[in-house]
C-alpha cells in the first residue's frame, strides 16, 4: 500500500482540522495470524488531525508491511486535589441508593405478593 493510499485513509477517520490529543502507534511487525502482534506506541502528540497525520507516516516505525500503523484520538480528564475525594463520595453515595433500591423492590414484591402493614 503507499504512503498516499494510507494518508488518503487516515484523512477518511477524522477531519482534517480537529485538534486534539492523538496516539500514534505504528503497524504490527507480525502480518500473519500467528504468533505475539504488537503495534509499538509512537507516542502522544496534540495538533490538528492533518498535521499528525503527515508527522505519523514519516516515523520509521509506523509503516512495517506497508498498510501503515493507526492514530487515535486521546480523551483525558483533568484531576485536581479533590477530584479522589469526590469520587470516593460519589461511589458511597451510589451504595446507599442502590441499597435504598434493593429496599423498596423488596417491598414492592411484598406488596405484589399480597403484603399488608
Amino acid at each position: 500500500m503507499s504512503t498516499k493510499h494510507v494518508r488518503d485513509r487516515l484523512l477518511t477517520k477524522h477531519a482534517p482540522e480537529h485538534s486534539a490529543m492523538w496516539r500514534i502507534r505504528g503497524e504490527d511487525h507480525n502480518a500473519d495470524l500467528a504468533g505475539p502482534h504488537h503495534m509499538p506506541d509512537l507516542g502522544l502528540f496534540e495538533g490538528k488531525y492533518i498535521d499528525i497525520v503527515d508527522m505519523a507516516i514519516e516515523m520509521p516505525q509506523f509503516f512495517t508491511w506497508g498498510g501503515g500503523g493507526d492514530i487515535k484520538e486521546v480523551k483525558s480528564t483533568k484531576v485536581g486535589p479533590n477530584t479522589a475525594r469526590l469520587l470516593r463520595e460519589a461511589k458511597a453515595e451510589l451504595r446507599d441508593v442502590a441499597k435504598r433500591k434493593d429496599d423498596l423492590e423488596k417491598h414492592i414484591e411484598w406488596l405484589t405478593l399480597g403484603g399488608v402493614k
